[in-house]
């Protein structure tokens, strides 16, 4: 009886941890979300989170390319290519034209505002020749830059992807753990009904039954934590694909 009993505060022990870790985890959330500290954290209860079959299934690889980096990247690639093309025509030839129109007198009325009314155009041929290299220096930076973006895509497709396959092996092992420890808990609540029967009926001391009902209660928290990380593991996914 007495080893029950400390099995038991040893249970209310980890109890009272657990609501103190949970308070100061909800004040840390009422700072990112901007909650009072009186108001209430809800939270829903992982049981009735338990997924559906194979709903991570639905995410695949090529949804990577939808992320919004992947547009911001793509905009500033076609920005780079804008500028080799501006760097390009600078070395090309260029030409120019102007027309302007006007009068100028001291009057007013049309016989003398015609007079000294008239028009005049200019055209100008620019053909370059030698700058020093300027605008070759110029168009070259813009390949790099150009170069540059690429590879900024390149490497941000890979780490995602990357990302999305490491979610979906985690999302995989997740519903596997809940699978197994479904099945667990079922065994887990058995077991405690047996030992129940068995000390109500003499065969068993009470030590027997408080260790199955640790059994449940450790089958229970698997349970939970195998929920808890295939939601994780979905909401990763989820980013990963830009949805």
């Amino acid at each position: 009886m007495t080893r029950a009993q400390l099995q038991t505060l040893t249970r209310r022990d980890e109890l009272e941890r657990a609501r103190v870790n949970e308070e100061i985890a909800a004040g840390a959330l009422r700072v990112f979300v901007g909650y009072e500290f009186t108001r209430p954290i809800v939270t829903n209860d992982l049981a009735l989170a338990v997924p559906a079959d194979s709903e991570y299934q639905q995410f695949k690889a090529d949804d990577v390319s939808r992320r919004p980096e992947f547009t911001q990247l793509e905009q500033q690639l076609r920005a780079a290519q804008q500028e080799v093309r501006i760097a390009r025509a600078d070395r090309l030839p260029s030409l120019s034209y102007s027309i302007n129109g006007g009068f100028q007198t001291d009057s007013v009325t049309q016989p003398r505002l015609k007079e000294h009314s008239g028009v005049s155009a200019a055209i100008s041929l620019n053909v370059p020749i030698f700058d020093w290299g300027a605008t070759r220096s110029r168009e070259r930076q813009a390949r790099l830059k150009v170069d540059v973006a690429e590879n900024e895509r390149t490497l941000a497709l890979r780490g995602f992807t990357q990302q999305f396959y490491a979610a979906r092996a985690q999302a995989t092992s997740a519903a596997a753990r809940i699978s197994l420890a479904r099945e667990a808990l079922v065994k887990a609540q058995d077991n405690v009904t047996a030992s129940i029967a068995r000390y109500r009926a003499g065969e068993a001391q009470i030590v027997e039954v408080t260790d199955a009902q640790t059994k449940l209660v450790e089958q229970r928290s698997a349970l939970y934590q195998a929920i808890f990380d295939y939601q994780t593991a979905l909401a990763r996914l989820r980013q990963a694909t830009g949805r």
